[in-house]
């Protein structure tokens, strides 16, 4: 199991504008990402699903990195969800602004 950290500025569609500061180029970098998250999670979810049907079928699966998997794809729902709140929040709050 390979954890990484997230490096904003190799991220597809971002690019230093001036003043160093990220601007878009493409418009598809943070809808990539977002389903690119949505994947992860939703393999995640399987895997331990998967591994969790193995451990009641009676099959010979190791225990620790069945609770490990599943803890992952918890935590993984949880931020994703978070995320969502997030951002739903912030549309919310851009609707309600007057012009």
């Amino acid at each position: 199991m390979k954890i990484s950290d997230i490096n904003v500025s190799n991220m597809p569609g971002t690019a230093t504008g001036p003043r160093g500061k990220d601007t878009k180029t493409d418009g598809k970098g943070f809808q990539k990402m977002l389903e690119d998250s949505l994947g992860n999670v939703n393999r995640q979810i399987i895997e331990s699903k998967n591994m969790a049907r193995q451990m009641a079928a009676g099959q010979p699966v190791n225990l620790a990195d069945t609770m490990i998997a599943i803890t992952k794809a918890d935590l993984s729902f949880k931020l994703l969800l978070q995320v969502r709140n997030k951002a739903l929040s912030a549309y919310e709050e851009v609707m309600r602004m007057q012009l």
